[in-house]
């Protein structure tokens, strides 16, 4: 377990956070409606052409709702917190939310703290997705949980990228899927097809990101972008090379979505 992960452990604990959700998973069960997702060979041939997929659907309006609770509770939880933890999230772990502002929120891997949360829909075609793509069995791949948040009125914008390009990258995949409506206005991802063809282009620190880390591609050509909306449960998936872009959120509604980011037994980027 990383340094991050152990981090996110405690300091999930620490808030209290696993107790009071204990009546939203004591709640679970596998759910007993099936999503069952068999790629064609035509996907395949035009993930590797282009360098990201897209499905209309990978799980069931009855899931979403029930992500929903967990997800709101634990961003409501690390809200009131005490400011000195607050603080300590936004220096050392890209969580801006100091002041009551947000920005762009993420947490790592919550399914250590609640493994329900891979005990469901999404996350098992998630895992058959990847396993199909880059042609493993599902037991080889090898999967970890973000919450994002793009907050009403003021989430940030996520610049050209590529995932590839920050340092200790290790995943090859990532599958991206909104709670909410994602609209071009809100944040949905754009791709630039075939753009994971060329290796990793040159970054630069991207200005806009006050913690520093942030990255943005030079010299895209976003012309040829596609511009991906999806309803809660549709998904994304794409290649660690592909470059892909949000737009900040402006609009009234929060935009909510989990990503799993995934890799595959002694496979490296």
């Amino acid at each position: 377990m990383s340094w991050e992960n152990v981090f996110y452990v405690t300091l999930l604990q620490g808030f209290g956070i696993a107790k009071p959700l204990q009546h939203l998973l004591s709640c679970h069960q596998v759910m007993k409606d099936k999503l069952n997702l068999n790629l064609k060979d035509e996907q395949v041939t035009v993930f590797k052409k282009q360098g990201f997929l897209i499905f209309d659907r990978i799980t069931t309006d009855q899931e979403i709702e029930w992500l929903k609770g967990i997800y709101d509770r634990i961003i409501e939880e690390m809200k009131v917190y005490c400011p000195e933890k607050i603080a300590l999230l936004a220096d050392q772990q890209q969580l801006p939310l100091a002041g009551g502002r947000e920005i762009l929120v993420w947490i790592p891997s919550p399914e250590l703290v609640f493994p329900q949360l891979i005990d469901t829909i999404y996350f098992r075609n998630t895992l058959k997705i990847v396993a199909h793509l880059l042609n493993v069995e599902e037991t080889k791949v090898i999967g970890r949980v973000r919450l994002y948040l793009k907050p009403a009125h003021f989430g940030a914008e996520m610049p050209w990228h590529q995932d590839a390009a920050y340092p200790g990258s290790l995943d090859l995949l990532k599958i991206w899927m909104p709670l909410d409506p994602a609209t071009p206005e809100n944040g949905c991802l754009h791709f630039i097809p075939g753009s994971h063809l060329g290796g990793i282009i040159p970054h630069r620190p991207y200005e806009g990101d006050r913690t520093g880390s942030g990255l943005i591609a030079d010299g895209v050509q976003y012309s040829q972008a596609v511009v991906c909306p999806l309803a809660p449960g549709g998904a994304t998936v794409h290649h660690c090379h592909t470059l892909h872009y949000s737009r900040p959120n402006k609009t009234v509604q929060q935009r909510r979505a989990l990503v799993v980011s995934c890799r595959a037994e002694e496979q490296s980027v």
